[in-house]
């Protein structure tokens, strides 16, 4: 089945100042680890040269590519779909429609180590400023939607559903981290953040100013890896997002190259690992590190 082009993108909501301060505590209980800050940079497990990607929002035609670019590079990654864009009405209910089925079967190919995680069911723009119970609704709805796809799709949900959570435009209050770690929701991590750019919706921005995908990768992505030599890369899911996304790839597997020639040990040649090497609490249960090959070499 083809799937849909894409709607209009514009100026989507936007809090970049929210990464600065990451001063929470984090609360566990029932195998969850909600934070009351956000996993990225400094303060994520991430070692020099580990380099997450991760997309988000609608699932499309877009999608498919990025997924199959990624896939096929070798590079796992979680997509945050919003996840209405799934379901359809059935009988007083909600069930996976045919081109949700056919939409997340691109994300969780069986050739793909990709993996599909929380970003709330419609997409709030300002999740903080909702009643905790608005708040958990969106989580809960989009927990069964995305695990209800994955299955529907023929996906393992062992393998295929990562139990992590963005917030929509970085927006997340404190006192929603000690409510959202019971039932349905324990065992998620997050907020997960980001690196790379150092704002988000940087890829939008530069399609909205005209920029090519060169300038965007060269202006508003590379500097953050070079400032921090490693993270978690944003993208979302667009026709020239899809462009980026190759660009990217290409780009890092040259600097990956450069990094190894160099023989530095504090930049060492980049790795692209899945989001959950990000979480200590996760790291030595999945590929991170030394089982993973540099990027140039595979």
């Amino acid at each position: 089945m083809p799937l849909p082009d894409e709607p209009p993108t514009g100026g989507k909501a936007d809090q970049p100042d929210a990464l600065v301060d990451c001063t929470g505590a984090t609360h566990r209980k029932f195998d969850s680890v909600w934070r009351e800050c956000r996993i990225y940079g400094e303060r994520s497990a991430l070692q020099p040269g580990e380099v997450v990607w991760t997309i988000d929002d609608g699932v499309s035609a877009s999608t498919a590519a990025i997924a199959e670019s990624l896939g096929v590079a070798d590079a796992p990654a979680t997509f945050f779909p919003i996840a209405s864009s799934l379901v359809e009405a059935c009988g007083g209910s909600r069930c996976t429609s045919a081109s949700g089925r056919a939409r997340m079967s691109h994300i969780i190919h069986p050739a793909y180590e990709h993996t599909v995680s929380n970003h709330t069911f419609s997409h709030p723009t300002g999740l903080a400023a909702m009643s905790p119970y608005e708040t958990r609704v969106e989580v809960a709805d989009a927990h069964f939607a995305i695990r209800n796809a994955i299955v529907d799709a023929g996906g393992d949900l062992a393998r295929s559903f990562y139990p992590a959570f963005r917030s929509p435009g970085n927006s997340w209050a404190r006192d929603r981290a000690s409510l959202l770690n019971y039932d349905t929701l324990a065992g998620y991590r997050g907020p997960f953040a980001w690196d790379m750019p150092s704002h988000g919706e940087e890829d939008f921005r530069c399609w909205s100013a005209g920029k090519s995908v060169r300038d965007c990768a060269l202006d508003g992505y590379l500097p953050a890896l070079f400032e921090n030599r490693k993270g978690i890369v944003l993208l979302h899911s667009s026709p020239k997002s899809a462009e980026l996304t190759d660009f990217l790839i290409n780009e890092l597997r040259f600097i990956s190259r450069t990094w190894a020639e160099d023989g530095d040990p504090s930049t060492p040649c980049i790795k692209f690992v899945p989001l959950a090497c990000a979480l200590p609490e996760d790291r030595d249960s999945y590929a991170c590190g030394e089982s993973r090959q540099c990027v140039h070499e595979l």
